[in-house]
């Protein structure tokens, strides 16, 4: 029996409940039948491929019975407490733009402001669990969290040149909205290409903000205070939706040249998909990538192209260069106060976070088989 035999419904919903029981030894996977129709499409795509390492179809195993035991744990206390859904996530900072822009930079750095508070990996795998103990939970998702980054690296053990995953630091919010079951970062892990317009219909893409707004609640709940920072490229291709459920978000979107950026984006996809494949063939996952990107860039520009006030634009190569004078530009531009002390806060983490200190992430477009003419042609721009 091969490794896809793991995705079935039936295997994910009995392994989700039995991390319920084990969290609180009350709560059972009744899950609503949508989130489980939409659990059996990801199922049906994850089935197509044959060629998972043991360590890579166990990971997207118990992934995907983790976001079905949140989506429960979701529900159960949005019934529980009827007060969750009067919680009021005002004027989030929300971070998007395109793959490998600088977004991370700006979210560590926007995270030293005492006035921001940023979701973390502890706070994110599990945000519904253990509601009646909140120190209980955080001591617990700490531990689960050093579990979890010791996995991925050990799975993945060049990603630390890549992408931080401390379990104190600022992620990305892609892991609250995987519990919708409908989030489109699962591409990161397998060539799911049959699923990229299911995973843009509006129906689904609201469901997502809609899952993530209610994570936020129930976190702002537990802990009250702070602005929220939140950070995702995908909200790129998403605003007006992300907009709906977020209508006075700050958004600021950070901007590439393509000819760095889509390198640098399959290089980090590279490093995922050989840790769940036996074999990846990095040409074919480069036309993947850039089909995808050029999807996502489209819709993304139509709606910055609205002029849409409530949305900062901001360069690469200017965020890479002077990064405190960037996030100065930001505070200008929306209103907001910024202070001296935000200021040194800043300037220490940039010296003790000197670029390349992980070592250097190396990347080309020839090494991925793409030319400059064909990128020109593909994404219709200069690079």
């Amino acid at each position: 029996m091969g490794m896809h035999s793991l995705f079935s419904v039936d295997l994910i919903q009995s392994y989700a409940n039995s991390m319920l029981l084990a969290g609180d030894g009350v709560l059972s996977c009744s899950c609503d039948q949508d989130a489980l129709s939409r659990l059996a499409i990801i199922c049906q795509a994850l089935k197509q491929n044959r060629d998972y390492t043991r360590a890579g179809s166990k990971f997207l195993f118990r992934q995907l019975a983790e976001n079905l035991a949140n989506h429960c744990e979701i529900n159960a206390a949005f019934d529980a407490i009827p007060q969750l859904s009067q919680e009021c996530v005002n004027a989030p900072l929300i971070i998007a733009g395109m793959p490998r822009s600088g977004t991370s930079l700006l979210q560590n750095l926007m995270s030293l402001d005492e006035q921001n508070r940023s979701l973390t990996l502890a706070q994110s795998l599990r945000p519904a669990n253990s509601l009646d103990d909140h120190k209980k939970w955080l001591t617990e998702q700490k531990q689960y969290a050093r579990i979890w980054s010791n996995t991925m690296h050990q799975l993945m053990p060049d990603m630390a040149v890549k992408v931080r995953m401390d379990v104190d630091s600022p992620v990305e919010c892609s892991f609250l909205k995987r519990n919708s079951l409908v989030c489109d970062s699962l591409n990161y892990f397998a060539p799911l290409d049959q699923l990229w317009q299911y995973w843009r219909e509006v129906d689904n893409v609201d469901e997502r903000y809609r899952s993530m707004l209610r994570q936020l609640q129930i976190l702002q709940w537990r802990q009250p205070g702070g602005r929220w920072l939140l950070k995702s490229p995908s909200h790129f291709s998403a605003v007006s939706l992300l907009q709906k459920h977020f209508p006075d978000a700050c958004v600021i979107n950070t901007v590439r040249n393509i000819e760095d950026c889509l390198p640098s984006y399959i290089s980090l996809i590279l490093s995922v998909r050989r840790a769940v494949f036996k074999n990846v063939d990095a040409i074919s996952l480069a036309r993947e990538i850039m089909q995808a990107l050029k999807l996502s860039m489209n819709t993304g520009i139509s709606a910055i192209e609205c002029e849409n006030k409530q949305i900062f634009m901001i360069d690469y190569d200017s965020l890479s260069h002077d990064p405190i004078a960037s996030v100065q530009a930001i505070y200008d531009y929306f209103g907001l106060d910024y202070y001296l002390n935000f200021e040194r806060n800043m300037s220490r983490w940039l010296k003790n976070n000197a670029k390349h200190q992980n070592g250097e992430h190396c990347y080309s477009l020839s090494q991925f088989g793409i030319s400059r003419k064909k990128v020109e042609e593909l994404f219709s721009i200069a690079v």
